[in-house]
């Protein structure tokens, strides 16, 4: 299922890209992925293998700066081993990358009339801190159906411990690197400088997983961080939120929709000219759009844009079955039938005629649901939420407007007018 690998080499870090076929089951794919993987973790040449489900490629979801009272070191060290990986664990959220971290670094500097005359190279000093911040494999344990992987690790902790290492030795006395130079501590310089109102912080680009809800992720990311700024003075702010313009463009499919229907339904006045039955054919929208939600939701399709755009696409087409059934009901009304009878025979006369009308438009965009790649990804959800509303306006307009126009008797008296 591997459509194709993609490796970027960095110091001290590979990141290996991983992309795979539409269609493939990603939480397998993945589980796949850290199996094959969790071997390398044994070498001793590597510290930690990490395994994230999102797309380098892709933009951040969100965009968190952090600017609390404390200078970047400390906020790095606290992002790296608290809120990076708790960040991380919320529901719909795949990967969390910090920029403008400083971390500290060990600075030694040489003497290098001390290092002629001890005849020793850089190298050799390279090669004797190395040897004192290993991490080697120590072998399997294997008890009962659980097996272990054993790793020494030994790591200088200090400069103190730096200071300590030996370099060589000469005459049975052992150099240390402390008597080579002056060794400190202090910040990595600056790759990427993040202010946020003019002020140094540290951004976190936080990125949801491919079939995560990017509003709902978002939710609670922005319920994450609210609640850490009362637990404490984090300072974290919210920079960028993409969920922002997506539930603004939710939001105005949703208005667009609903000036639709509002416009149909003054036509439908107009032309009718009989509040009553304006309100009968009116009623089949709101109807259709809840029995759509629900053929929707057995589907798992989410209120994105697309389906938004295909209820707002359908919204017009919805009351076109109901105003041929309830314009015949009229027409039998006139004719001298009482109310029951002008439904059922009104109704029997045109559900041919609107179900063979429906069905034709559906067969337009039936094959949609079926292309593969980006189009069919695309477009997918859009021609089933289509489908589905038509399907839900036919079953309304053939059964319960029949019903209403029944029930409502002589309101529904068809008066006969100068148009």
């Amino acid at each position: 299922g591997i459509a194709g690998i993609t490796s970027y080499t960095r110091e001290q870090n590979i990141i290996v890209h991983v992309d795979f076929h539409w269609g493939q089951d990603m939480e397998f794919a993945y589980l796949d992925v850290k199996k094959n993987l969790s071997n390398f973790e044994a070498r001793e040449n590597i510290e930690k293998v990490d395994v994230y489900r999102f797309d380098p490629n892709a933009a951040p979801l969100m965009t968190l700066a952090f600017t609390g009272d404390v200078d970047r070191i400390q906020a790095t060290s606290l992002i790296e081993n608290s809120l990076k990986p708790k960040l991380e664990t919320i529901e719909g959220v795949a990967y969390v990358k910090a920029n403008g971290i400083k971390r500290q670094e060990v600075l030694v500097e040489v003497n290098e009339d001390i290092m002629t005359q001890y005849g020793l190279t850089t190298q050799q000093l390279l090669d004797a801190v190395k040897s004192n911040t290993i991490a080697t494999a120590g072998g399997v344990i294997t008890e009962g159906n659980e097996e272990m992987v054993l790793k020494f690790i030994s790591r200088l902790r200090d400069t103190e411990d730096i200071r300590q290492v030996v370099v060589t030795v000469i005459n049975n006395h052992p150099i240390h690197l402390g008597e080579l130079g002056d060794i400190s501590i202090q910040g990595t310089e600056d790759e990427v400088l993040v202010h946020q109102d003019g002020q140094e912080s540290i951004s976190l680009d936080v990125y949801k997983e491919p079939e995560a809800n990017a509003v709902f992720t978002a939710r609670r990311v922005r319920e994450f961080t609210r609640t850490l700024n009362e637990q404490g003075n984090y300072g974290i702010k919210i920079a960028v939120d993409l969920s922002e313009e997506i539930e603004s463009a939710i939001s105005e499919v949703v208005r667009t929709a609903m000036i639709g229907m509002a416009l149909a339904t003054l036509v439908l006045l107009v032309f009718l000219r009989n509040l009553s039955a304006t309100l009968v054919v009116a009623v089949s929208i709101p109807l259709s759009i809840i029995g759509t939600f629900n053929l929707m939701y057995f589907q798992s399709l989410s209120l994105n844009i697309m389906t938004l755009g295909g209820l707002a696409l359908g919204a017009g087409m919805l009351v076109d079955n109901a105003i041929v059934v309830i314009e015949n009901i009229f027409r039998h009304r006139q004719m001298g039938k009482d109310s029951h009878e002008a439904a059922i025979h009104g109704t029997r006369e045109v559900a041919m005629a609107i179900t063979a009308a429906t069905l034709t438009t559906i067969v337009v965009f039936v094959p949609l649901v079926y292309v593969h790649g980006i189009a069919g990804i695309l477009f997918k959800d859009q021609a089933m939420t289509v489908v589905y509303s038509l399907l839900v306006s036919l079953i309304v307009a053939l059964g319960l407007l029949p019903m209403l126009a029944a029930r409502m008797g002589a309101s529904l008296e068809h008066k006969q007018g100068r148009i």
